[in-house]
């Protein structure tokens, strides 16, 4: 595993001037762990945005090579150099992949702004495809501190800088406060999604209510694999247990972000969708795995 935290979509994406929707299978590596500091600087933020980790910037090598299309940065992981670098070697055109980022919440929409402006500069490109609220920490939730987060990413939609604004990990409480607001309703809401994990009922009818597209994260790291139902359904569709898993969670949502170490990995994650197709029947007993509440 890289320290790189990229969001790979699905190979047969069209090009990035022609997608008006987030791809449908999106892929990533964990952020480095705690006391594990990035190149450019410490506590996963980067101060010199002209280095990368080298493991971060081949692992946008290989999941292009792969034929991934779609990528995210984060920049309180400090991954955006990474994707830039390995997207300069690569030799591919900006307009050919889909490029998501994540900013946190900001007491001040100037401040917000600014930090939309530093990862730009980091990922060396003038917009992105989609923009998120990383997570709503507590801070968020408090005074005008979400309104005014809110307000830099509709000013950064208005100035050419995403072409799409959403949010990750917002509960229902706190999507309902977001939508008080008045303002634009969130492209999608990324939300922690594996069979095995916690009842997606309710997140999944809410955000299909209000109109919010749902991306799956997480898909792999609850010991989805190890489930013997999935297991008996990769057997039966003669495919990997980890394409199971994925196809769960795009059927459910339409989108999802897993996690990848390898090429080999990067091309099993990337055909799940055209490797099987999961009956109503097969979908609700991975379903009825959910831990309760």
């Amino acid at each position: 595993m890289t320290a790189a935290l990229l969001v790979l979509a699905l190979a047969t994406s069209p090009p990035h001037a022609l997608v008006p929707h987030l791809p449908v299978v999106s892929m990533g590596t964990p952020p480095a762990p705690a006391g594990v500091s990035h190149c450019c600087g410490g506590g996963g933020r980067v101060v010199n945005a002209s280095c990368c980790d080298p493991a971060e910037k081949a692992a946008v090598l290989t999941w292009l090579a792969a034929g991934g299309v779609g990528m995210e940065s984060s920049l309180a992981y400090g991954t955006s150099p990474g994707l830039r670098e390995g997207l300069r070697a690569s030799g591919r055109p900006r307009s050919s992949v889909w490029i998501t980022t994540k900013v946190q919440c900001g007491t001040t929409r100037a401040y917000v702004a600014a930090e939309i402006a530093q990862v730009l500069a980091q990922l060396g490109v003038p917009s992105v495809d989609l923009l998120t609220i990383h997570y709503p920490e507590k801070g968020c939730m408090v005074g005008t501190s979400l309104a005014e987060t809110w307000s830099a990413f509709e000013q950064a939609k208005a100035a050419g800088q995403t072409r799409f604004i959403g949010t990750s990990e917002f509960s229902i409480q706190q999507l309902a406060v977001l939508l008080s607001l008045g303002k634009s309703v969130p492209y999608v809401n990324q939300w922690p999604m594996s069979v095995g994990g916690a009842n997606l009922t309710e997140i999944l009818r809410y955000c299909s209510a209000h109109n919010i597209r749902t991306e799956g994260f997480s898909v792999l790291r609850t010991g989805c694999m190890n489930q013997p139902l999935v297991r008996t359904l990769a057997v039966k569709h003669n495919v990997s247990t980890a394409q199971v898993c994925i196809r769960f969670v795009t059927q459910l949502a339409g989108s999802a972000v897993v996690s990848s170490s390898s090429q080999e990995y990067d091309r099993e994650d990337l055909s799940s969708t055209s490797a099987v197709t999961l009956s109503e029947e097969e979908m609700a007993q991975l379903a009825s795995l959910a831990r309760p509440g």
